[in-house]
């Protein structure tokens, strides 16, 4: 296993502003349409308590959101190594990890064992889950008695050509996940430059980037295996290049998320761009590519004639939209329905951290690695560096 992730951000803001966040209540009512808010995160950097209320929690570089079929949100406090779910009672409690880092591949229950940095998690049908853990090299199932499976990796590092049975293959850095509109599960494999899926026999295959190459096991193959890269827009997505954060030091980015009738978006971090992969597999650009700098970033024109800098997320809305965690502008994009962008939260080109209770564009971000919206459309933002999770109530 390779050594953790040394980066950390300044912890800023140790206020909420919220009314309801600050009473130690879940911050439903915290102000309107298109207006911040600061739902979960005290903003310490730490790792806090079990059992208060999500406002008074402590986080530690969250990386994302997701739910449930009943509305629970799961936080993914990523450098306090642990899941956290939040229910109805508006509290938070272990659901996945102990807190504490773990280089083995990991077994028992989810809530009792360690694991080395939780990335992402998505439901699936019927009930269960499935958790990208970066740097255990796997991804790792959840069923309804909290129990752990292996769905994805051994946690040894390397590539496995498709065919292979995934739980038995090696992969490399497993990032973001999606489940596909038929239930199977894809995930972006950040270390081999690729997006891969688990089909009906639990077999890897590939969605964008090439379908073959040399199978590779160990530390030792990792300067082997396919290099970042641009290109293909227009053809096959097997054809496709990608540019992913890899390496010991990266971040997890590489965010997916299918539309309805099959389409994949990615965020094509070290591209710069979010790409779409159509349901006849064809790769294009739908944001991105432009070559303004902030604030002059392109809001208001053609998404692919704007500007990103290392997009992490992408996420959906029941009308369609597209949600763009522009990361290292420090602010979250929307792409509407006519191809046109604009800010939805944060001041592009600036970070920090503040305007909660204000107009989402007015407030202050940093660097934000994940979105998510909601059953009751609402953006939630993972607010990375700034510990904690944020909200808008979509208009």
């Amino acid at each position: 296993m390779r050594a953790g992730v040394a980066w950390l951000g300044a912890a800023l803001g140790l206020l909420c502003a919220c009314a309801a966040a600050c009473s130690g209540e879940d911050a439903l009512p915290c102000g309107g349409r298109l207006v911040l808010c600061t739902v979960a995160g005290d903003g310490e950097g730490a790792q806090g308590s079990l059992g208060v209320p999500m406002a008074q929690a402590s986080l530690y570089q969250p990386m994302d959101v997701s739910f449930d079929s009943g509305g629970a949100a799961y936080l993914v406090d990523w450098n306090n190594h642990r899941v956290l779910r939040v229910g109805t009672d508006g509290r938070v409690q272990a659901w996945l990890g102990n807190g504490a880092i773990g280089e083995q591949l990991p077994v028992g229950k989810a809530s009792e064992v360690a694991v080395y940095h939780p990335t992402d998690v998505v439901f699936r049908q019927g009930g269960g889950a499935y958790v990208a853990l970066w740097h255990n090299d796997v991804i790792v199932g959840v069923d309804l008695q909290g129990q752990l499976t292996s769905v994805v990796g051994t946690g040894d590092v390397g590539y496995a050509p498709d065919g292979e049975v995934a739980a038995t293959a090696a992969v490399y850095l497993p990032s973001k996940l999606a489940m596909r509109p038929d239930g199977r599960l894809c995930f972006s494999e950040a270390g081999n430059q690729r997006v891969r899926c688990v089909d009906a026999e639990g077999n890897l295959t590939t969605l964008v980037g090439p379908a073959t190459g040399p199978a590779c096991v160990g530390e030792g193959c990792v300067g082997k295996l396919l290099a970042p890269g641009f290109g293909g827009d227009g053809g096959p997505a097997q054809a496709a290049a990608l540019a992913l954060p890899h390496g010991n030091s990266a971040v997890p980015s590489g965010g997916l998320g299918f539309q309805p009738d099959g389409t994949l978006l990615l965020a094509d971090t070290l591209n710069h761009r979010v790409r779409r992969v159509d349901s006849a597999g064809t790769i294009s650009t739908v944001a991105g590519g432009g070559a303004g700098q902030a604030p002059e970033i392109g809001d208001g024109g053609p998404a692919t004639a704007a500007t990103l800098l290392r997009p992490s997320d992408v996420a959906v809305d029941g009308a369609g939209r597209i949600y763009i965690a522009d990361t290292y502008h420090h602010c979250v994009r929307r792409v509407d329905g006519d191809g046109v962008i604009s800010t939805l939260a944060g001041r592009c080109g600036h970070s920090g951290d503040g305007g909660d209770g204000g107009p989402a564009t007015m407030g202050l971000l940093n660097k934000p690695y994940g979105v998510a919206v909601d059953a009751a459309q609402r953006l939630w933002i993972a607010d990375t560096l700034n510990h904690k999770i944020r909200r808008v109530e979509l208009d």
